[in-house]
């Protein structure tokens, strides 16, 4: 049995029995899961929902979605923006169990065991071309933050450029990646949100000096064990606010992102810059209120100092 179909076997925590136990448990390791095991009988803990694209579908209010689900995959960002785009108005998502590859912003890494996360991408086509595609991925936070909260995640706040708070430590990131085609542009936002991390991914996650993570499970958030209406939400709410913003741009998101910021009012750094958050403005710009000068930051990383 290979090591996908074993978890598939094993995904619902039921003991199986093994005649090689310390065999599943070398075929699993590879993908951040741990076997219980008792005599010749092992199970999978914790257990979780596997993602099933009929059951996603099935949720969705509309017709202008496609939704294909896959065991692994390098980079569901990159799979998906490799392809063609989408009729405009339409979306096109791929959510994966396992990234072998899987990318955050400014080249890191996004890690998450088998099953352990929501790993979605989610492609679509402006046509034409959005005014400030820059703010892109704020408008994705908003879409995000209101998936979650939706499935009952309380206190979700964002932080400027693309990451998911929760209790102020990172439940999920953003990536959005674009590619121009004539006057339209062709997007994928992928988002990453910690359903349950491994010990060893939460370890070097924080090992690598951002900001330190959190899992639905360990915070005990109601839609933890429930990965396809997570899903379900988090696609309703991106088609909604894309739609809105080819007619509106970012405008009309502003002050509710402003109302998450999880920054706004806090020391930060950012380059050679220090001073408080002061939200953003307009573009999308991040406004850094130093002395009596506020800066406009449109890249970098954010970095919050104790004051």
């Amino acid at each position: 049995m290979d090591a996908i179909a074993l978890i598939r076997r094993l995904a619902d925590g039921a003991w199986r029995e093994s005649g090689n136990p310390e065999g599943w448990a070398a075929a699993l390791a590879p993908y951040g899961l741990e076997l219980e095991r008792a005599g010749g009988r092992c199970r999978l803990v914790p257990p979780f929902e596997l993602l099933d694209a009929g059951v996603i579908r099935a949720g969705l209010d509309e017709d202008r979605v496609t939704v294909e689900v896959v065991d692994e995959i390098d980079s569901t960002n990159t799979a998906l923006i490799a392809r063609l785009p989408p009729p405009a108005g339409h979306a096109t998502v791929l959510l994966a169990e396992f990234q072998r590859s899987g990318r955050g912003r400014a080249g890191r890494s996004w890690l998450s065991p088998y099953g352990g996360g929501l790993c979605l991408s989610l492609g679509w086509r402006f046509d034409p071309a959005p005014v400030n595609p820059g703010t892109l991925s704020l408008a994705v936070g908003i879409a995000v933050r209101g998936a979650l909260v939706r499935s009952g995640v309380d206190d979700v706040m964002l932080k400027w450029p693309n990451d998911i708070l929760l209790g102020g430590r990172k439940l999920g990131g953003i990536l959005v990646d674009a590619a121009n085609a004539g006057g339209a542009l062709h997007v994928v936002a992928g988002i990453g949100i910690n359903v349950r991390l491994a010990t060893q991914d939460a370890d070097r996650i924080a090992a690598s000096g951002g900001l330190p993570p959190v899992d639905l499970a360990g915070a005990g958030g109601r839609p933890a064990g429930r990965r396809n209406a997570l899903a379900t939400a988090v696609i309703g709410c991106l088609v909604d606010v894309f739609s809105d913003f080819q007619e509106k741009g970012f405008e009309p998101l502003r002050q509710e992102w402003n109302d998450a910021d999880g920054l706004r009012g806090q020391a930060v750094s950012v380059g050679d810059i220090d001073g408080r958050a002061a939200g953003i403005d307009d573009s999308g710009a991040l406004l850094i209120q130093a002395d009596k000068t506020v800066h406009r930051v449109v890249a970098g990383d954010v970095r919050i100092r104790v004051s």
